[in-house]
């Protein structure tokens, strides 16, 4: 389920709230191309060392410079669109990391060229009560805690 959130972003920019398993499928796509490049490197010169899927991760999944505030009952993140440089910005929440897909359209080819951005959350969080706000190309997510959903010890739900 995707939700285009926000109707009339400013300077082209088009940021929604995209699933986990898209975006599970657009990392481990990503992340596969890429260990393949470095496999196919390897063999031809022989390099041994980390694995390559592995490296592959590390160097997709690059982390986000952004500001992580403490709230009541959760976080809030806040970011640079422009740090991306892309016309496009799906927010991806897991449990315990915010995942920013960025897109950019590539000439008239029409080929994508995907940017991933990640921050980690010390707590986990809500990943189905996510909310943003824009203002030019600051980007505020808030997410909230998962623990101040559940009941306490011994308390009925």
């Amino acid at each position: 389920m995707q939700q285009m959130l926000h109707a009339a972003p400013a300077e082209g920019l088009h940021v929604r709230i995209g699933s986990q398993q898209d975006c599970w499928k657009t990392l481990a796509a990503l992340i596969d191309k890429r260990a393949a490049a470095i496999y196919a490197r390897r063999a031809d010169t022989h390099e041994d060392g980390t694995d390559p899927w592995q490296l592959a991760q590390t160097q997709i999944e690059r982390p986000l410079s952004c500001g992580i505030l403490k709230l009541t009952g959760g976080w809030l993140i806040s970011f640079n669109s422009a740090e991306l440089g892309t016309s496009e910005i799906e927010l991806c929440v897991e449990p315990h990391r915010l995942v920013l897909v960025g897109r950019n359209f590539v000439g008239g080819s029409g080929a994508i060229e995907p940017v991933v951005r990640v921050v980690k959350v010390p707590n986990e969080v809500d990943t189905s009560r996510v909310t943003f706000t824009r203002e030019g190309p600051i980007i505020d997510v808030e997410l909230r805690d998962a623990r101040s959903l559940r009941p306490a010890p011994g308390k009925a739900a």
